[in-house]
């Protein structure tokens, strides 16, 4: 059967109803997907579909329950390590291949790749 039929027979009203009355209690689109037992994005899309999106709230009038908590006010957020060029330099240095470096090493490949390129980042540690 047919999920939007399935809705309609479990709650006893059209789909579009369903939907908005959800949305004007508060409930977040990703919320209401759980609830009726859909795929986020296809739920997304039958709310396009159907011209639902409009009745969604922004997140700052949502439920409680649908925000995600976020990183309490006031508390320091701790950030990734801050490597300086000589850490990444030491730490190829010590990798003698790409590989070795993308198994064994204390960073990350992708911030090698970002700041210098595998190939560079080698020719500049071992000058």
């Amino acid at each position: 059967m047919n999920r939007l039929l399935q809705v309609r027979k479990e709650y006893g009203e059209p789909f579009v109803d369903v939907v908005k009355d959800f949305a004007e209690m508060g409930y977040s689109r990703r919320f209401v997907a759980g609830m009726l037992g859909f795929n986020v994005q296809h739920f997304i899309d039958t709310l396009n579909r159907f011209g639902l999106q409009k009745h969604f709230r922004l997140h700052r009038d949502m439920r409680p329950e649908c925000k995600s908590p976020g990183w309490p006010r006031g508390k320091p957020n701790p950030r990734n390590n801050r490597y300086s060029d000589e850490d990444i330099f030491s730490e190829v240095r010590r990798c003698k291949t790409y590989h070795d470096f993308a198994r064994g090493a204390k960073m990350s490949m992708s911030l090698v790749e970002k700041r210098f390129g595998w190939r560079n980042a080698r020719r500049l540690a071992l000058r």
